[in-house]
């Protein structure tokens, strides 16, 4: 998911809303995940693109932009599609040494 932040909006609250914009998800944020700084000079583009670790609070997944996406689906850890965006990658690799970190600290 992504969007673009409203005017004075935290960024929290927009991945919030941006969460039941394009999934039909109420969720909750935990923490902030990692921080991708996005360059595309080629482009003339520059993206700072936070991603959170959150849980759903209520909702079924669907489809809420179908003007936009495709489809929207669940992938498990070994069997991610190969077209994954910088950020994704980056928030996915966050996460994964989060995982191994808690799982060493149990130890």
């Amino acid at each position: 998911m992504g969007g673009k932040l409203d005017f004075l909006e935290p960024l929290e609250e927009c991945a919030i809303r941006e969460a039941r914009e394009e999934v039909g998800l109420d969720i909750a944020i935990d923490r902030l995940l990692c921080l991708t700084d996005h360059r595309l000079s080629s482009e003339g583009q520059h993206w700072v693109s936070p991603a959170f670790l959150g849980h759903i609070v209520c909702g079924e997944v669907r489809n809420c932009e179908p003007q936009k996406t495709c489809e929207v689906r669940w992938f498990p850890p070994a069997k991610l599609p190969a077209s994954l965006t910088v950020t994704a990658r980056n928030a996915i690799q966050a996460y994964a040494g989060r995982s191994l970190a808690a799982v060493k600290q149990k130890k």
